[in-house]
Order: structure tokens, then sequence, then C-alpha cells
């Protein structure tokens, strides 16, 4: 099994996990818009965990 290097301090939970983004880099307006869906408490958890599995690959 291959070892990876250590997280440095900019990176993601993804990074740090040894996943990524597909498409890489993910869209931003999409991003974003999750982000702030999540911060102003409009989604919940099922929601966000469906919207990271259709673009992270681990």
């Amino acid at each position: 099994m291959a070892t990876s290097a250590p997280p440095g301090p900019h990176s993601s939970f993804i990074d740090s996990n040894d996943g990524r983004w597909d498409p890489d880099p993910p869209d931003v307006d999409d991003a974003e818009a999750a982000m702030i869906a999540v911060a102003a408490g409009a989604v919940d958890e099922a929601w966000m965990s469906e919207w990271l599995r259709r673009r992270v690959v681990f």
C-alpha cells in the first residue's frame, strides 16, 4: 500500500482522505451554491452526502 505525504496546511478533507473531485476542479458556481445552502440550513445531511457522492471519488 502506498503512503501519502502528510496533509499540508491548506489540504481539504477530500485531499486528506485520498479523494479527488470529478470533475477537477469542481464547478465553482455549483460548489458555492451548495456551501451557501449548507450555511443557511436549507439542506440536510442526506442532501449534502448525495451532492458529494456525485462529485467526489475515493
